[in-house]
């Protein structure tokens, strides 16, 4: 599962490769090919948000690799924001999400959540054509 997230598949040129996880009460998009993370409620109300500063890195958890997918959320105002860890592992473990809103002196506002996340499903569908609170306010 951790690799399938750094390898681009071939596919429809109006949609897209995607990787869909359910974490609890959060559903995580991950469009591989774009680099691009969406995040849903569910119950969905407003539809997803787009992520900012996705960045993928390979570490290590207890002497096994683990593939960490880190993201942030920023809200439309203000100077809180949401930072998430999504670790997968190749040994067929659940994936765990974790998130953490801090102020903005970077300081924790409530202690790490962790999420266990579904087993992965692959899709192939179109990517929202939404903009993320960062893009918007230039972050």
């Amino acid at each position: 599962m951790a690799l399938a997230l750094l390898v681009p598949v071939a596919g429809n040129a109006a949609k897209d490769h995607s990787i869909e996880l359910k974490c609890e009460k959060i559903k995580v998009t991950l469009y591989d090919k774009k680099g691009a993370i969406f995040i849903d409620s569910i119950p969905t109300k407003d539809g997803p948000s787009k992520m900012d500063h996705v960045k993928v890195e390979q570490i290590e958890m207890g002497g096994f690799p683990v593939l960490q997918t880190r993201f942030v959320a920023f809200p439309e105002m203000g100077g809180t924001y949401g930072v998430y860890n999504l670790y997968t592992y190749d040994d067929g473990q659940p994936a765990v999400l974790t998130s953490e809103w801090l102020n903005a002196d970077d300081q924790p506002m409530r202690p790490i959540r962790s999420y266990e996340c579904s087993n992965p499903v692959e899709k192939i569908q179109t990517m929202p054509n939404i903009q993320s609170n960062g893009e918007m306010n230039g972050r």
